[in-house]
């Protein structure tokens, strides 16, 4: 399945060193619940994407841009 968006917040959040369970635990929600996100099996609204930003620490839009080729 093609999910841009999972795969560039799985990404970065690699990028960041963090683990799924710390990323889960600061949205307040389980590390299922978040691997479904990277998955793409949930659509993420705006008041998410911000907070991943925020923990990610980076503009909402690079969790939105294309994947390097």
């Amino acid at each position: 399945m093609n999910n841009p968006i999972g795969d560039k917040i799985k990404e970065i959040r690699q990028r960041k060193n963090l683990s799924q369970t710390e990323v889960a635990e600061r949205l307040s929600i389980s590390q299922s619940a978040y691997a479904k996100i990277e998955q793409g099996a949930v659509r993420l609204d705006v008041e998410r994407l911000m907070a991943l930003a925020d923990i990610f620490e980076v503009e909402y839009h690079e969790l939105l841009a294309r994947l390097s080729e």
